[in-house]
């Protein structure tokens, strides 16, 4: 297997250490720390028993949140809006905030 990136073939010349010309720069912390999500994924998984339970309650709840749009003109409201104030327009980014303001909960059937 040829290794571009030691061969010199690849994007980057070899040799050409990080943050010189011709390398792409590193990222700063505050740079990284604006491109994750806001609310960190280890708050909310701590409101549920599991990642596959968190992905589920914010998959059906962003779906309930896709359907409530898709059906403002109509007049019909029969879906329930947004709980929380979100400047995402992400049906997802704005189910998991609900989320994690306990807007949105698992309902237990024990």
């Amino acid at each position: 297997m040829l290794d571009l990136y030691s061969s010199g073939q690849g994007p980057f010349p070899v040799g050409v250490p990080p943050d010189e010309p011709g390398h792409p720069p590193r990222h700063t912390t505050e740079e990284h720390r604006q491109q994750m999500i806001e609310p960190p994924i280890g708050r909310i998984l701590a409101k549920t028993d599991s990642r596959f339970g968190l992905v589920v309650l914010a998959a059906r709840r962003a779906r309930q949140i896709n359907a409530y749009f898709n059906q403002l003109g109509e007049g019909l409201g029969s879906y329930v809006p947004p709980q929380v104030h979100s400047l995402s327009r992400k049906p997802l980014s704005i189910a998991l905030e609900e989320i994690d303001s306990d807007k949105v909960v698992i309902d237990r059937e024990d």
